[in-house]
């Protein structure tokens, strides 16, 4: 959204090319859990997050972008990117009710309660038989509405990347090529493979005029592993660089279940996304013959120690915590439970705002190293991490901020008007 006035104004000397440099580490699944989103700018007692609601209109207008550039084309289908246009979050104690209802009051055009025993409301599906009585164990609900959806990561990237190559395309129509034949603006995106290393890395970069350090988890993956480091070289290295970035890795691990029944069976309607301490929401359909199977994801868990959950404490964490809500997922032969998913985060230290990311530039004393001791090393190297759970929320505000900061070569205005965004480099 940067670009275009910029690239108007300086028709004659100006050439852009962005590049994504992807590195996918056999070590570290950099593909998160989170293979969907569920947007809102709500905390789980009903607050707004920090900056949420400009967050969610900024991140909006991105996925509008998606939709409308999927739409024309045949990669991905517009209908995959926002898979529901709501999300509700369930009250399970009385001081949860009061918190959600004064929420609604406050935030009318955003959100609205519904009661526990409204008829039509979407958690009649998780009626349950106890003592020979229907009873649900939801006390109501907020459905979160004007633009909280539910999105498919994995497809709303893929729209977004044709929405870069088009408005690519578009700058350059009437524009004459540069002296050595390119386009005046290009976007282009380079696999680099799984073994690089930070000091081949350095060689890809330095022809650059900036480099944003964006891959999440990848990131820190050589030297920031989970807590409980079993090997005192572990531990020692995880203090060593909490030390230099105040964040850490947490391991997150969900489960995919499916179900072939009738749409119109109640017990495999889970057609809405709820938020219940854990998430229970829906997902895109297969294709060919799997279309007509109903698709679940339920997570996830939040791991600290090296060693990984096992399939089985998955299973029962998760159970504990949705089973209330969602007794059909795990009684009776309803849904299957297709497979576990497993992937890394790198989440920040919580301050007086919530969890801020890692925005702005790096110098010498503050850049990743890999198990070498080699630094990434460029004039202009930027960072945007640490998004945590709110990356879907807050990645298109943010960016905007930080795409200012860049065209300027100057983080000094970024850091005036938004002095809390400096908090990881004090």
């Amino acid at each position: 959204r940067q670009i275009h006035p910029i690239v108007q104004q300086q028709q004659e000397t100006f050439v852009l090319s962005i590049s994504v440099q992807s590195i996918f580490y056999s070590s570290l699944p950099l593909l998160f859990v989170y293979s969907h989103r569920l947007v809102h700018p709500l905390s789980p007692r009903g607050k707004l997050v920090y900056r949420g609601l400009e967050g969610l209109q900024a991140t909006n207008e991105l996925i509008d972008a998606a939709v409308t550039a999927a739409s024309s084309s045949s990669l991905v289908s517009a209908s995959d990117i926002i898979l529901r246009d709501c999300v509700w979050r369930c009250a399970q104690t009385i001081d949860h009710v009061k918190q959600l209802k004064k929420t609604a009051q406050d935030l009318p055009n955003l959100c609205e309660w519904i009661d526990g025993d409204e008829p039509s409301a979407p958690w009649s599906c998780f009626e349950a038989t106890r003592g020979g009585e229907k009873t649900t164990p939801v006390l109501g609900g907020l459905r979160m509405f004007q633009g909280c959806r539910v999105v498919h990561v994995p497809s709303y990237l893929l729209g977004l990347w044709i929405a870069c190559q088009q408005e690519a395309l578009a700058l350059n129509d009437n524009q004459e090529e540069t002296e050595d034949g390119r386009s005046k603006v290009t976007v282009e995106w380079t696999h680099l493979g799984p073994e690089i290393r930070y000091r081949e890395f350095n060689k890809e970069i330095e022809s650059y005029d900036n480099v944003v350090l964006a891959a999440g988890a990848g990131i820190f993956q050589e030297y920031l592993k989970p807590n409980n480091e079993e090997t005192s070289e572990g531990r020692e290295t995880q203090q060593h660089q909490n030390h230099i970035f105040p964040v850490h890795l947490v391991r997150g691990q969900s489960i995919e279940f499916s179900s072939s029944l009738d749409g119109n069976n109640s017990a495999a309607s889970i057609d809405d996304a709820f938020l219940c301490g854990k998430y229970i929401s829906p997902l895109p359909r297969g294709e060919g013959s799997d279309g007509a199977r109903r698709r679940v994801l339920v997570g996830a868990t939040h791991e600290f120690k090296s060693d990984p959950m096992s399939r089985e404490q998955v299973e029962e964490d998760m159970k504990c915590a949705t089973q209330f809500m969602a007794p059909q997922l795990w009684e009776g032969n309803h849904f299957t439970k297709d497979r576990i998913t497993e992937g890394y985060r790198v989440q920040s230290q919580r301050g007086p705002n919530g969890r801020l990311p890692l925005l702005g530039k790096l110098n010498s004393h503050l850049v990743p190293q890999d198990s070498d001791h080699t630094q990434l090393q460029h004039k202009n190297m930027w960072i945007f991490t640490g998004l945590s759970s709110r990356g879907l929320l807050y990645h298109a505000l943010l960016a905007d901020l930080l795409v200012s900061a860049v065209w300027a070569d100057d983080e000094a205005g970024l850091m005036d008007q938004y002095p809390e965004l400096g908090w990881w480099k004090k």
